[in-house]
């Protein structure tokens, strides 16, 4: 019929291929209840559907709200008072953001004519103030029609009492509870440690007015009373955490000042957790970058020791492939990255994978991977300090990592002595006046003729004297495949010949043994008479420095 608009009998009849005798009972019923009716067209009887009553004159809504427990409970009231059900019900609330819920959406199967139906929305107060809160009613009429109905907004009122603090004891406590009405609420949290979420709740709380009666820590609550200023009622505010919550329970002399006092605590222990979640965010990520690092020193380590011990190209460029990829995995934008991607290439197209990697070119990638290690170690101590400022409490694993820096330092200063160490091919010292060669250890297989030498690099410094009119600070001279480092002292000059370039550790104990040399002969030096033989215990010095 609906389809139709208006229909006769017979061609119902015809169009349901059902006898009109059968249909007629049903119709009279649907008649009868008001849901068509008949049209009489001179002697031809049509059927319609009946006309559908207004809206307002189908349902009618109220709303109200009052105050339970810490929570405000709006009410919705859904009024039938047709002689039809209506089906399908959906109520929609929508508060402003003062307010939270897990339901903000009830629905309702069917409501019969003439009944009524209350649903009860819990708003969680986040803040004090004044918004409304408005919603929207759907509902399917007996005919099949839809409709909707506007929920009209409510002002809701959250007053968030001043405080003074008032001293009392844990007694005097228990007896005012005894006549003052208790809300509570529970602020989930995750992510953090218990005691992290206690400091948070304690800190907002102790930033009220509010006297600290005792706290326990260690079971995680606290207790504190105050004074409402306007009506001289004695408040008591409870804080405990109990994993996932943090709960306040506050006493007041009405249900609207608790609603608002927990309200307002509730706002500033959110906003407390909000920074702690993303400083445990920013640690989750810092935590997985020094684990990286650490992994990536690793890697690093053994690259220098399998260059100490001339291993195979294939051996070292796998464990150079193995760091690249960990540096593109978590540190693509390292300068480090570009300088292993360099050797990794070098060695694949210079030399063969199976045969052992020459000692010029392994000193070469030993300085340079001690030197990714220094890189290395200043950004795990970087994202350490990082982690240590996010959470003072996280011991542990602070302390952890602190011991890991710790074995890197070690075994930097490690490989610095075996590089060092493995590249010393000769020692000189040199009377500063004459250039004479007072002592000269040969470390390797080479022959020189330490005069000579002396000469030369006495010619060197005098040639800088020449030039800029002062004592040349020459420190470092490449002569072919060596390099001299060099250490002038007030009476002598030392130089190391090396096969590689000088390090931290080859220069600062360059450094000592020119100082203790003079210290140890100073008399000689100053008064020079060509005996050699005197500086002989110049071994012992070098081997005390050099082990």
């Amino acid at each position: 019929i609906k389809a139709q608009g208006q229909i006769r009998l017979t061609e119902l009849a015809d169009l349901l291929q059902i006898s009109y005798t059968t249909i007629q009972p049903h119709l009279k019923d649907l008649e009868e209840g008001d849901l068509i009716r008949k049209i009489q067209d001179g002697r031809i009887t049509y059927y319609t559907l009946a006309e559908v009553p207004p809206e307002k004159d189908l349902i009618e809504v109220k709303r109200e709200y009052d105050y339970v427990g810490g929570k405000v409970r709006f009410k919705v009231a859904i009024r039938n008072f047709s002689d039809m059900a209506i089906h399908n019900i959906s109520v929609n609330l929508n508060p402003s953001d003062q307010f939270i819920s897990d339901i903000f959406q009830h629905s309702i199967a069917n409501l019969p004519p003439n009944t009524t139906r209350g649903i009860d929305f819990d708003l969680i107060p986040l803040t004090c103030g004044q918004s409304k809160v408005f919603g929207s009613l759907s509902f399917e009429d007996a005919y099949g029609n839809a409709h909707s109905l506007t929920i009209q907004p409510k002002e809701i009122s959250i007053k968030c009492p001043l405080v003074t603090p008032l001293p009392a004891t844990q007694s005097e406590v228990n007896e005012w509870i005894k006549d003052l009405k208790r809300g509570t609420s529970k602020i989930s949290y995750n992510t953090i440690p218990d005691t992290e979420a206690f400091r948070i709740g304690r800190e907002q709380v102790n930033a009220l007015d509010l006297k600290e009666i005792t706290v326990n820590p260690e079971a995680m609550w606290g207790l504190y009373s105050g004074q409402v200023k306007v009506t001289g009622k004695n408040t008591i505010v409870k804080l405990s955490v109990e994993k996932p919550n943090i709960i306040l329970d506050v006493w007041a002399d009405d249900l609207k000042q608790t609603t608002g006092f927990i309200a307002y605590i509730t706002n500033l222990v959110n906003i407390g957790l909000e920074v702690a979640y993303k400083m445990a965010r920013k640690t989750e990520d810092v935590t997985k970058k020094i684990v990286e690092l650490m992994k990536i020193s690793s890697v690093t380590d053994e690259i220098i020791t399998c260059c100490q011990k001339l291993d195979s190209v294939q051996t070292i460029t796998t464990k150079l492939s193995n760091l690249q990829q960990l540096f593109q995995e978590s540190f693509s934008e390292s300068v480090l990255l570009s300088s292993i991607q360099v050797w990794n290439s070098k060695l694949v197209s210079m030399f063969e994978p199976n045969v052992p990697i020459e000692a010029s070119i392994a000193n070469e990638l030993q300085y340079k991977g001690i030197q990714w290690l220094y890189k290395i170690q200043e950004l795990i101590q970087t994202h350490t300090k990082m982690y240590q400022d996010a959470f003072d409490e996280l011991t542990q694993f602070s302390d952890e990592f602190s011991t890991s820096i710790a074995l890197i330092g070690q075994r930097i200063a490690e490989h610095e002595k075996n590089y060092g160490l493995g590249i010393l091919s000769y020692l000189l010292i040199l009377d500063n006046n004459s250039g004479i060669a007072l002592f000269e250890k040969d470390l390797g297989d080479m022959r020189i003729n330490p005069d000579l030498v002396g000469g030369f690099l006495h010619a060197l410094q005098s040639f800088g004297r020449e030039i800029s009119e002062k004592e040349s600070s020459m420190k470092t001279l490449t002569y072919e495949n060596y390099q001299f480092q060099i250490e002038n002292g007030e009476y002598v000059r030392a130089a190391l010949i090396l096969q590689g370039t000088p390090n931290l550790f080859l220069i600062s104990r360059l450094k000592i043994l020119v100082k203790k040399f003079e210290e140890k002969f100073k008399n000689h030096l100053i008064n020079f008479t060509g005996n050699l033989r005197l500086f002989e215990p110049t071994n012992d010095l070098f081997r005390e420095l050099f082990k």
